[in-house]
């Protein structure tokens, strides 16, 4: 199967009513229709190992970020900011914060705040982290691509 980001989670939520829940799908950036040949070239090629990965049925199951060479995207941050919050309610439970710094390409620059957390070790790890807030926000901006998030645990070793 092949899905854009925008329509996976109704991919999986409808595979898994069909008691498919696992089929393999390829998941490719959106939108197709109104993109142009060569950035639609370049996704293509960004997917060839994951397809055949599929096929075999072992390895990931999603395209990498499309190349610098692909169409940039071009986010607001009012729409970053408002996807974020799901983010910050998962975050506050531990009694720490998150913050958008920036948004550039597809990418959101977030920054952890832990000063107020009772359990500073309790916040998921910051990889961990990075693709929970990235998939997250990706059901409100499902153009988003990458989210790297500064970490103040890392700079003090905690």
């Amino acid at each position: 199967m092949v899905a854009t980001t925008k329509f996976r989670m109704l991919t999986d939520q409808v595979a898994s009513s069909l008691n498919a829940p696992d089929i393999r799908v390829l998941e490719v950036p959106h939108p197709l229709g109104g993109t142009d040949e060569a950035t639609i070239r370049a996704w293509a090629e960004a997917g060839v190992d994951t397809t055949i990965a599929l096929f075999l049925n072992e390895g990931t199951l999603t395209t990498p970020p499309p190349s610098a060479s692909s169409k940039t995207v071009e986010l607001k941050i009012d729409e970053v900011a408002a996807a974020l919050e799901d983010v910050r309610e998962i975050i506050a439970a531990d009694g720490g914060d998150i913050v958008l710094e920036s948004v550039d390409a597809g990418t959101a620059r977030l920054r952890l705040i832990l000063d107020s957390a009772e359990c500073r070790e309790c916040v998921m790890p910051r990889s961990f982290l990075e693709q929970v807030a990235l998939d997250t926000m990706r059901q409100t901006v499902p153009e988003l691509t990458a989210v790297h998030i500064d970490d103040p645990r890392e700079n003090d070793g905690t």
